[in-house]
This record gives structure tokens, sequence and C-alpha cells, in this order.
């Protein structure tokens, strides 16, 4: 089984987008998304996590779907904490794992890559949009040119 975490950020496009690339791009169809997000940002998240599903119903019958909730007092560490315990629980169950960081913010995106990267995450991604004029449109609207995918760990960059 594939497992995809995801970290909730201001915009639903860069979370939807960069797992909309992820599968039609890159060939990493996920039957398991789990989103991280703060307390102040667990209503976005279910808010988010509504479109992200919807995508990966139109790939997978029945994808699981969670939403943890990471507390905002000592956020840097409990992030860290809560990307390398779904990774090892995760691996254990024999599962690929891939952490996208797209969504995040800095604050979040370093510590969970940092983390993943320790690990033994699989894939480690990220969509960067070359302008952010095209930011809140479907990834298939968005000019080829204009972004590029990265997968950290596969690519020898991280």
């Amino acid at each position: 089984m594939r497992t995809y975490i995801t970290l909730c950020g201001r915009r639903n496009w860069a979370l939807v987008n960069s797992l909309w690339a992820s599968i039609e791009d890159h060939d990493y169809l996920p039957e398991k998304l789990i989103l991280l997000c703060h307390a102040r940002l667990k209503e976005d998240a279910h808010e988010c996590s509504g479109p992200a599903e919807e995508l990966l119903r139109s790939y997978v019958v029945d994808p699981e779907v969670s939403v943890h909730v990471v507390p905002e007092t000592d956020f840097i560490n409990r992030v860290a904490e809560k990307v390398a315990e779904i990774i090892k629980e995760e691996k254990e169950k024999g599962n690929e794992v891939a952490l996208d960081i797209t969504p995040a913010r800095k604050a979040l995106a370093i510590p969970a890559y940092t983390s993943a990267l320790n690990h033994g995450a699989d894939h480690v991604f990220y969509l960067f949009l070359r302008d952010l004029r095209h930011s809140n449109r479907p990834y298939p609207m968005i000019p080829y040119f204009l972004h590029d995918w990265k997968d950290f760990v596969r690519e020898g960059d991280g």
C-alpha cells in the first residue's frame, strides 16, 4: 500500500495539485492519505481533505483519509515526531511512504522534511510553481513549463 503524508497550509490547491501531479505525472497513486496540521488550521485541513479525497476516489475505490492535529506548543519538535511516528508505523506495515511538503509553511516543512529523511521515507515530494498567479488553478490547467515537481529522495537532493 502507498501512503501519502502531507502538511496543511493556507492554500487548498497546493495540497490537491501536488497530489494530482504525484498521481498523473509521477506514478505515485496512494491508497492512504494522512494530513497533518496545526490546531488553528484544523478546519482548513478538513476543508482541503474533501477535494483531496475526491481526487483519490477518482482513482482508488475507497481511499483511507485521516487528519492528525499537531499541538502548536513546541510545534517544530512535535511535527518532526509525528512524521517519524507515522513513517515508522507505515513502514512496519510494509507500506511505501511519501511525504509532500508543498502546501506547508516553512516552519512545518523543514522539520517534517528532516524527519522524513532520517526515518526512511521512500519519497519527499515538492511541487514548485514558477509563477504563483497560477496557484489557485487545478493542476491540469497550469502550463507544464511553469512547474517543477521534485522527489528529493529519488533525485538525490535529500
